[in-house]
């Protein structure tokens, strides 16, 4: 008889089995820039700050994980300083400290020339950012190891979103022996999670982090991900308990048919077994009105069109509980989100929209409508089509590959009225939707983004952002939540018409299911039950 500790010994690892419909774009933190990896990297990368295991975690700020406390803030905002728990390991056999290099090896890596890594668009106000990033500099002055285990960020402005920008994969640390920034590398990690092996095409494999004592659950023994999976397959595969997760989600048409059988209020879920999961993503879409144009420079008429929408048929069109209908600019589950209703959202207002439409004096008119050249955008327009024809807006679609799209609504001149557009946050804090979509700086041909594609511009929601934007949590929260209330019901630069959802699948076994609006579906969270 074999000794109960030998037996342990060798007990087969307990896997969880992951597959994809798709492909992983990458998982080195540098670079990997989809939902998925992200996903991924919740489970693989520890942080100076990040958010905790528990449902709608970046409703707040961040918390601190490698750093053992919040920083400490000049008075004038703009020097921050870190102090390092002195316990966190890279999963290298070496066992590698991490230390407060650590965070500067990684960020220079990541802004090397010829990285190519987003992480630059999350650095502008860091003193000597810029210069390491031309070749300028040989370090990044303003983010430096002052000390083994502090860790100093001076920025030339402050920056009240700098926690929120560091609780994302771009900053996690990275070992002394770690390769270059490639789409393909693979490299030790700080967090529950290893990336052992990784196939894009086909099989990659995460295994638990054998030098890993911080306070994140870690249950499984691997994560094996199989990429280029049919979704019919997959769904089957769930059913039958051979697989346990699709992280990319099924087919549109089965969503309808799994909710019922496992979602909330299912058979399944009231016997303590539910296995489908609709959770509300940091995403949001909407028709964009053109104001630099004559005709939706009436805000009668933006706010007529608001009223005159289909929201659920918008919905419907783009399959069973893949978005929520909604009003607003700021998603559910972002910091600052406060659920008001300025439009309908069970239908159309077709008597107040044909008020407001009569009043703006631009009806009868013809408006020119862009979007993206693929099926569900031509539903959409059908519906605006629809929809507008009611209040005498002959709605005429136009529609255009997608990056032909965008850079045609983001050129100033382009003859167009309404666009249909979204917009999914880079990080969690309400400046990446109202500041960048919204400020008129941002506006095409002013030097900014440019992703203010309606080239919406107005003085006084101007300053209310820049105020909001200097503010720290909560006061930023409070400010950004009146922006996004007063923005709709006093100006109505947008149709918001649909947040998106997050649909996930999983085998009877999985529980433990903790979502985060950024992240996804918290691996590291999952558990046998």
């Amino acid at each position: 008889m074999a000794h109960p500790a030998a037996a342990a010994e060798h007990k087969a690892p307990e896997i969880l089995r992951v597959n994809l419909q798709g492909e992983l774009d990458s998982v080195d933190p540098a670079v990997a820039y989809s939902v998925i990896s992200w996903q991924l990297e919740f489970a693989t990368c520890a942080k100076l700050v990040n958010y905790p295991d528990t449902p709608g975690s970046v409703a707040q700020a961040p918390q601190p994980e490698i750093a053992n406390g919040p920083p400490a803030v000049s008075d004038d905002g703009k020097t921050y300083t870190f102090k390092l728990h002195a316990d966190f390991r890279f999963s290298s056999p070496a066992k590698e400290e991490v230390t407060a290099q650590s965070f500067v090896r990684a960020l220079e890596r990541a802004l090397a020339p010829g990285a190519d890594s987003p992480v630059i668009a999350f650095t502008q106000e860091i003193v000597g950012a810029a210069e390491f990033r031309a070749g300028h500099a040989s370090s990044i002055s303003g983010f430096a190891a002052t000390k083994k285990h502090e860790l100093t960020i001076r920025l030339e402005r402050p920056a009240a979103d700098l926690l929120a920008r560091l609780a994302t994969p771009f900053f996690s640390p990275v070992p002394s022996d770690a390769p270059p920034v490639g789409a393909d590398a693979v490299l030790p990690s700080a967090g529950p999670y290893d990336v052992e092996s990784f196939d894009r095409a086909g099989t990659t494999v995460l295994r638990v982090n054998p030098n890993y004592h911080g306070k994140r659950p870690h249950v499984f023994d691997q994560i094996v991900y199989q990429a280029n999976v049919p979704a019919d397959e997959t769904e089957a595969a769930i059913k039958a308990g051979t697989v346990d997760y699709a992280a990319d989600e099924l087919g549109g048409a089965d969503y309808a048919a799994i909710n019922a059988a496992y979602g909330e209020g299912s058979p399944a879920a009231q016997a303590g077994h539910q296995q489908f999961f609709v959770n509300p993503q940091l995403a949001t879409r909407y028709v964009v009105f053109n104001v630099a144009r004559p005709l939706f420079a009436s805000l009668e008429l933006r706010k007529a069109v608001n009223f005159a929408l289909d929201r659920p048929a918008m919905v419907h069109a783009l399959g069973a509980l893949g978005h929520t209908p909604t009003d607003q600019i700021l998603p559910p589950g972002m910091p600052g989100f406060q659920n008001v209703q300025l439009y309908p959202l069970g239908g159309p207002d077709l008597a107040t929209a044909s008020a407001l439409a009569n009043a703006s004096g631009r009806v009868p008119a013809t408006a020119v409508l862009y979007g993206p050249d693929f099926p569900p955008v031509h539903l959409l327009a059908q519906v605006v089509h629809d929809n507008l024809a009611a209040i005498q807006v002959d709605v005429q679609p136009q529609f255009f590959p997608g990056r032909e799209f965008f850079g045609r609504i983001a050129t100033p001149g382009e003859a167009w009225d309404l666009a249909i557009v979204g917009w999914s946050a880079d990080y969690a804090d309400p400046w990446d939707f109202i500041d960048v979509l919204l400020n008129g700086k941002n506006r095409p041909g002013a030097g900014g983004s440019d992703n203010n594609w309606g080239s919406f511009d107005d003085a006084t929601f101007n300053q209310r952002m820049d105020d909001a934007s200097a503010l720290q949590p909560p006061a930023r929260y409070d400010a950004y939540a009146a922006l996004d209330h007063d923005l709709m019901a006093d100006a109505a630069p947008w149709a918001p018409w649909g947040n998106i959802n997050a649909r996930d699948f999983f085998s009877e076994r999985i529980g433990g299911q903790v979502f985060n609006p950024l992240f996804g579906m918290d691996l590291a969270a999952l558990r046998l039950r």
